[in-house]
């Protein structure tokens, strides 16, 4: 009976330890992070569940989880686009990914929107581009900083979000319209340190990491993610 005993509390011992081990605070688990299989995953590491960017073409907002799936994405823009309020310009998102040297075509994303500082948010959509008139008649005028757009079907296969401004080179031929600039993102959950991400990813990944050009800082994983820009409810 007593060796029993000793070995019940043994199991529940080790079974604590593991738990314990287990928290990381406000830092994701590795294993909501997508990577190529092809490459070794680091034995620990430092993930961030968004990504806050300044873009071009005024455009500046963030990544980051939703409550709808594991698959789907939210995407804030914090600035309006060049000449958006104008009805001159819109934006229309597209996914991507990697695997080793093997880099797929980007495919369009059908969206939904939402107001989320309605005190019941309404999910609106399917939509293949957010224009002006789309706010004004779907969500009562709100503008594009009150919009949080969701960006759903995004399994591990795809490691990128490519945001694209058009613009209406005649408003009575819609077909008639110019890509003036795109850029590219990566999906959130991510490693903060852009050397431990490299070695789990594509070479084509690798510079769309909002720290790589600091990748030579010889930083902790620590050090990596608070460098980070992480100013947004996204990241909380």
């Amino acid at each position: 009976m007593q060796r029993h005993r000793v070995f019940l509390i043994s199991i529940l011992a080790l079974f604590l330890v593991s738990c314990s081990s287990d928290k990381r605070g406000s830092f994701v688990d590795s294993e909501n992070e997508s990577s190529d299989s092809s490459y070794t995953q680091p034995a620990q590491g430092i993930y961030t569940k968004c990504n806050v960017f300044t873009g071009n073409s005024s455009i500046s907002g963030a990544l980051g989880s939703t409550n709808y799936s594991q698959t789907s994405i939210y995407l804030d823009i914090t600035t309006e686009p060049t000449d958006f309020n104008a009805k001159l310009t819109y934006l229309k998102f597209e996914k991507w990914g990697a695997i080793g040297n093997a880099v797929s075509d980007p495919e369009p994303i059908e969206f939904y929107i939402e107001n989320p500082y309605l005190v019941v948010p309404r999910l609106i959509g399917p939509f293949q581009k957010l224009d002006f008139d789309t706010l004004r008649t779907q969500l009562g005028g709100s503008t594009i900083q009150q919009t949080q757009i969701v960006l759903p079907n995004l399994s591990s296969e795809y490691h990128v979000v490519r945001i694209g401004l058009y613009r209406h080179n005649d408003l009575n031929d819609l077909d008639d319209d110019t890509n003036v600039s795109y850029f590219d993102l990566l999906l959130p959950n991510f490693l903060a340190d852009p050397n431990a991400y490299a070695t789990t990813h594509s070479p084509a990944l690798h510079p769309l990491h909002p720290l790589w050009e600091d990748r030579n800082l010889n930083l902790t994983p620590r050090g990596f993610y608070g460098r980070l820009p992480l100013n947004h409810r996204y990241c909380n």
